[in-house]
């Protein structure tokens, strides 16, 4: 579009691992292996930090799935719970192997449970600001599962105080840069 190659994807998650990716041209750069895929260092390369990339996102997401599961039970039945999560479902045989949407959604909804979870023990007002913060790029990364956030919306909405404000200023802070590039390039 006006000359500018586009990704047919939201962009959150390339945003997001984007100081991966810096470690790995640094690397580059040092080594001077060149940025061509028909080289076999840059092509290995660039595998390796896909599957990284995806890994650590499925891990991050296992890892807040058992903190959230810590909360509500005792360690044994998080751990055991957990593992069936990271490897009974779709969550390693899938979002760990590529850059999918689904992976970064996994994680999102997980930390966002968590942060619920621990606001409820105890309230504060940064628990609200990380979940506003997320749910912003939760919107952007994959529009359509936006609907899971209505449970949080909710939750926030009962809240009655100023914390209200709190999430909603930072769901609009980090979405915005989304936002402008959408009405920048895609015009809507």
């Amino acid at each position: 579009i006006d000359g500018h190659l586009l990704s047919n994807y939201p962009i959150v998650t390339p945003i997001l691992i984007t100081p991966l990716y810096a470690l790995a041209f640094l690397f580059i750069k040092l080594n001077n292996i060149p940025l061509d895929m028909f080289n076999p260092a840059f092509g290995s390369i660039v595998l390796i930090m896909g599957k990284l990339s995806s890994s650590l996102i499925a891990s991050f997401s296992a890892i807040f799935v058992f903190l959230s599961l810590k909360e509500l039970t005792n360690k044994r039945t998080a751990t055991i719970v957990t593992l069936i999560f990271a490897f009974a479902t779709n969550t390693w045989a899938i979002s760990s192997r590529e850059l999918w949407q689904h992976g970064l959604v996994e994680l999102f909804l997980a930390m966002s449970i968590y942060l619920v979870l621990i606001n409820e023990k105890q309230k504060s007002e940064m628990n609200i600001i990380y979940l506003g913060i997320i749910s912003g790029f939760f919107i952007f990364n994959r529009p359509p599962d936006s609907i899971l956030l209505i449970p949080i919306i909710y939750y926030i909405l009962t809240m009655k105080d100023r914390r209200i404000i709190y999430y909603f200023s930072f769901m609009a802070l980090s979405s915005a840069p989304f936002f402008l590039y959408n009405i920048h390039y895609f015009g809507s």
